[in-house]
């Protein structure tokens, strides 16, 4: 079922704490809502809520502060539609020792996203001085992806909305002096693009490049009749790994489980299968031609003929030099004849603070 944008709201106050929306009333059970808020201006940072809009269940995929100039806090949520909602209220501060600030959010649903995965991918960019800025890239697994843009202005310097090349216009809070800080647009297209993907820029009139901008570019995955949900996010060839998802059907019969090595499947390697259910499957991961240490694809075919998208992770031994950053410690002393220590290590950092004297 490809995804189709259903209907919008939009909210915008000159000076407030929080954002109320009232969901369309086209939207139903098991639409995806997708909810952009953020506050321009004030100087103390505070941070939206992130307890799913009064309790309410939504998720919050993403928060960003930019401080710049003219401070701008956004937020990201999202939730799979019930059947029987409560308009969302999302939370930047709760008191009353700072002033209200000018903020603003929209609201979208759509139809035919997945209702397991949703969120394809995520991106989020930032900067000063553009007007009409760029959008930040994204990764695309399958075709028929709908790529949602927004963006986040913080002055009120566009003399003429309008939505990157080849995607419609969905929302805006735009109306010059009037919305000043409150500045935020959304647009969407079709996607079928895959790999690494770049929308094109907003194409706005701008009277001059003073805004600051924070740009999210959203990746809606469609709904398939098979799809993986959780699978390792790193392992290693030859040790068993399980993965959980939906409409493996219940044998497996001419069903398989294959590693790629890319988006494409340049290099297929088809996986040995030990238990194979509609919602499990369990293999031994087997190398053949994939290289090591290496980002890898695993896709599930079912006995239908059904393909899941590529669902990514790492396979090979783990570098050792990630595994001392992911225990991110405050001091490593190299073993390399001057065994200087290492101080801040996670990142690996470059600030001595002396050399120990063991050999």
């Amino acid at each position: 079922m490809p995804i189709s944008f259903i209907d919008s709201n939009t909210q915008d106050k000159a000076a407030g704490y929080d954002l109320t929306f009232v969901i369309p009333a086209a939207a139903q059970a098991d639409d995806v809502m997708l909810c952009f808020v953020k506050q321009s201006e004030n100087t103390t940072g505070r941070e939206w809520d992130d307890d799913g809009g009064g309790g309410n269940g939504w998720i919050r995929l993403a928060y960003n502060r930019t401080t710049g100039g003219r401070d701008q806090e956004t937020a990201v949520y999202y939730k799979v539609h019930t059947g029987a909602e409560n308009n969302p209220t999302f939370t930047w501060y709760n008191g009353t020792n700072i002033a209200a600030e000018p903020m603003s959010g929209a609201l979208l649903v759509y139809r035919g996203v997945s209702i397991q995965t949703p969120i394809m991918d995520l991106g989020f960019i930032e900067a000063q001085n553009n007007a009409a800025p760029p959008n930040a890239g994204v990764s695309i697994s399958a075709p028929n992806t709908r790529v949602v843009v927004v963006h986040n202005a913080t002055h009120d310097d566009i003399s003429g909305p309008a939505a990157p090349t080849g995607y419609v216009l969905r929302t805006q809070i735009w109306n010059g002096t009037n919305n000043d800080h409150r500045n935020q647009f959304t647009a969407d297209a079709t996607v079928n693009t895959v790999g690494p993907y770049v929308p094109p820029p907003w194409g706005h009139s701008v009277l001059n490049t003073t805004p600051e901008y924070q740009c999210y570019t959203v990746a809606l995955a469609e709904q398939q009749p098979i799809g993986i949900i959780t699978a390792p996010n790193n392992f290693i060839f030859g040790s068993p790994v399980t993965v959980d998802g939906f409409g493996f059907e219940a044998l497996q019969g001419s069903g398989k489980v294959e590693l790629w090595s890319d988006l494409t499947g340049s290099i297929k390697e088809v996986q040995t299968v030990s238990s194979w259910s509609d919602t499990q499957i369990l293999f031994t991961a087997s190398q053949g031609a994939l290289s090591n240490n290496a980002l890898v694809y695993i896709v599930v075919t079912n006995d239908s003929g059904d393909e899941s998208i590529p669902f990514e992770s790492t396979v090979g031994l783990t570098p050792y030099s990630v595994i001392l950053q992911q225990l991110g410690p405050n001091h490593i002393w190299p073993f390399d004849g001057t065994y200087d220590d290492i101080v801040g290590a996670n990142p690996f950092t470059t600030q001595n603070v002396g050399t120990n004297g063991f050999a």
